[in-house]
């Protein structure tokens, strides 16, 4: 039972479509018979060939094509016709009359039936007033052509029409275009290469298009550069087409350059927001920039680099995929950062402010200690460099002093006429860090501005002669004792004194 019922939705649905079919066939016949009476009959050739295609069986159609082979003296091919109309309706009067008064006839004449085409080459090989008519005609009949069979994927019929049409249109960039379409559809993206941009050399109509494809045939090919800057071009050209920004992007991501990508397909999104595959790959790319600069940002804060730690925290947080506990971190990090990011520019600042009111001064940074003390005139005034282990720390009104002992090579302690002490002055209060006191190393830079007798720390006795005293303007103390780092002092000072 089942069975019956399947067998006889089947005959059902095939004789609705040979309804359909001949409905169709009727349709077109009808419009043959129009072109006809006209005296259009490569028009009505067209058409009733059109309808054997769809019916092969049509005794309408064989008949009118019978009447067209007549008309044009191919009494042969109009003889074949009539039988095959007969044939299938042995009662067609009109047809039996055609075949009998074909009988009669003994010549036969070789004409053929032309189609629209073949004329306007015709027209066009005469080159005369209406060749020109006749050429504009053509191309837009054969690119209306190549683009249907680009349409219904007949690639190499496509191609067929598109040499044929170059041999009358030699410096037709559309044509070129459409070539180099086709190599690229086949897997040639040499050959694309080479017919597109002769494409743009001529000029054609779809400029960005073929600068598109350019880029598709440079990807393939491994070229990233040049497959970048087509797409560049084509974007120019066609701003508001979101394909270009997606396919940018992507070329952008194969040359590592994610946030240049990145901002390719955030313009993508703005032109066309409902683009899937570019919104896909835009939540992507932004996720893996978050976490990345966001773990950047978190270890430039640890080494104390508060610029770019500033710099990658701000970028996480643009890219909007960090999770709720990230993006607190962040925010918290961000603000830390911006901190001490204006108060590095605020000692940068002081320090640029000391160079340039002692700019008449030269700085030396290497300068012998002895030489220093035996020829104070010469270098008191001057800029120095140099670097010593911390004896003692002293805090006056207005500033602290720190006693140094230049040569750590020999015990502080009994060095008793302080031969290679000297004295760092520096403005302000001494910092609460412990990498300022006793045994820590430091290297300073200042200006020496005087010499005196020097108390020694450990025996209360002063030293034998006068020692530098330096005002300090940079100063970095190191103490493994209290972990690893330094401690560094940017004194505010004014020279005009």
């Amino acid at each position: 039972m089942k069975s019956l019922k399947t067998l006889l939705f089947s005959f059902i649905f095939i004789l609705s479509i040979q309804i359909v079919d001949s409905q169709s066939a009727q349709l077109i016949n009808t419009v043959g018979l129009a072109y006809f009476y006209k005296g259009q009959y490569s028009a009505a050739f067209d058409e009733f060939l059109r309808t054997l295609r769809l019916d092969p069986n049509n005794t309408v159609a064989h008949f009118n094509l019978g009447r067209i082979f007549e008309k044009q003296g191919r009494y042969k091919d109009s003889f074949v016709q009539y039988q095959r109309t007969l044939s299938l309706d042995p009662n067609h009067r009109s047809a039996r009359a055609g075949y009998e008064r074909l009988i009669r006839y003994k010549r036969q004449v070789k004409l053929s039936v032309k189609t629209k085409d073949e004329i306007l080459e015709e027209k066009i090989d005469k080159k005369d007033i209406r060749s020109e008519v006749a050429k504009e005609e053509l191309l837009e009949r054969r690119v209306r052509q190549i683009n249907e069979l680009f349409d219904q994927r007949r690639y190499t019929d496509a191609r067929k029409v598109i040499e044929r049409t170059i041999r009358y249109y030699p410096d037709n960039g559309d044509l070129y275009f459409h070539l180099g379409r086709y190599f690229y559809v086949v897997d040639q993206f040499v050959a694309s290469i080479k017919k597109l941009k002769k494409s743009l050399s001529f000029g054609t109509r779809e400029e960005d298009v073929a600068n598109y494809l350019i880029g598709l045939d440079y990807e393939q090919l491994g070229d990233y550069g040049r497959a970048k800057r087509a797409f560049q071009k084509a974007l120019d050209l066609s701003p508001s087409n979101s394909v270009y920004y997606e396919k940018l992007g992507n070329v952008l991501q194969k040359m590592g350059r994610n946030t240049a990508a990145y901002r390719q397909y955030k313009e993508g999104i703005k032109v066309n927001p409902s683009n899937v595959i570019t919104r896909v790959k835009l939540n992507k790319i932004s996720k893996e920039l978050s976490l990345k600069t966001y773990t950047q940002g978190k270890l430039a804060f640890e080494r104390r680099d508060y610029i770019n730690a500033k710099r990658l925290l701000e970028k996480s947080i643009s890219f909007q995929n960090l999770n709720t506990d990230q993006l607190e971190e962040a925010k918290s990090l961000l603000t830390i950062s911006e901190y001490w990011v204006k108060k590095n520019k605020k000692v940068s600042r002081i320090k640029e402010n000391q160079r340039k009111k002692t700019q008449n001064l030269r700085l030396i940074t290497k300068v012998d200690f002895d030489e220093a003390v035996r020829s104070r005139g010469i270098y008191e005034g001057k800029y120095i460099a140099w670097s010593g282990i911390v004896l003692a720390v002293k805090q006056y009104r207005n500033r602290y002093e720190i006693t140094v002992d230049i040569d750590r090579w020999k015990d502080h302690q009994e060095d008793l006429e302080g031969h290679t002490i000297c004295i760092l002055s520096i403005r302000g209060k001494k910092p609460a860090d412990k990498r300022i006191s006793y045994l820590a190393w430091v290297e300073f830079e200042g200006k020496f501005i005087k010499s005196k007798y020097i108390k020694n720390p450990f025996n209360r006795n002063y030293s034998v002669r006068k020692q530098p005293v330096i005002e300090v303007t940079d100063s970095r103390f190191f103490y493994k004792a209290y972990g690893a780092g330094s401690y560094r002092v940017f004194p505010e000072m004014n020279y005009k004194n």
